[in-house]
Parts: C-alpha cells; structure tokens; sequence
C-alpha cells in the first residue's frame, strides 16, 4: 500500500481539470471564476493546506485578489484627538499662564512646533460648555 504526498494528490487534481482553471487558482481565487466547477475550490484549500509554502502563496493571492476587487481595507478615518493636550493646556491656563505661555511650554515639553498660541485658544475654546439655549421658552 502506498500512500500520495499532498503535492501528488494536487497534481492528480488539477490533471481533471483543463489548464485554466490551476491558473484561476493561482492568480485570481474567485468563487465565480470557478462556477462551473462546484466544490473544487474546498478540495484545492484543503491539499493545498498540507504544503505550508503553497498555502502561504495561495492565501496571499486571494489576500491580494479581494484587495484589487473590493479596495483596500479602510483606515481609521480622522486624525488623532489631542485631549491630553487640551487637558495639560487647561491645566496651565488655570494658573494663570498665557496662551503663548502655554504654547512654549507644550512645545518644550512635546517638541517644537507642536502648537501655536492661537492652536491653544481654539482648544481650550472647543472644551468648554456652551450653555444650549431652552426655546420651549417664547
């Protein structure tokens, strides 16, 4: 009794089928490329499962096929939020510093050019509560 490798039991696969279709698999591992072929797709992953290096190139080509179909996969959308500081620019504010003040010791403290006095105004500006007013009142 002898038993077939995965690479064997691969090549007596694809020798049911015409020449196109290993290209389909390798190039562009669509489900509707492979319609008039039910199931062959399972048994392929399935061999291809049990050669790590034919697995790999094959997960990668469909990693890159949905990418061309579908577009890359989205990024986190804004730019980063700077609560902490807004809270540090509060902080000195409160003892009594001036935006510029603030401005130069933020920038010290995390780099130059991290902030501008007028940057400093507008985010301590957007933190604060603004009253909503009641129109059930006429």
């Amino acid at each position: 009794m002898s038993f077939k490798t995965a690479e064997q039991e691969l090549k007596e696969l694809l020798a049911q089928y015409p020449p196109w279709v290993e290209r389909i698999l390798k190039i562009s591992p669509s489900p509707a490329n492979l319609r008039p072929y039910p199931g062959l797709r399972e048994k392929y992953e399935g061999i291809l499962q049990r050669i790590p290096n034919k697995w790999h190139e094959y997960r990668a080509a469909r990693t890159q096929y949905a990418q061309r179909v579908q577009g890359p996969p989205p990024g986190r959308a804004g730019r980063p939020r700077k609560d902490t500081l807004a809270e540090e620019a509060k902080e000195l504010k409160a003892k009594g510093k001036s935006y510029a003040q603030i401005a130069l010791a933020l920038n010290a403290k995390h780099g130059k050019g991290t902030t501008t006095k007028e940057a400093i105004r507008k985010l301590i500006g957007s933190r604060k509560p603004h009253p909503t007013p009641d129109k059930t009142q006429s």
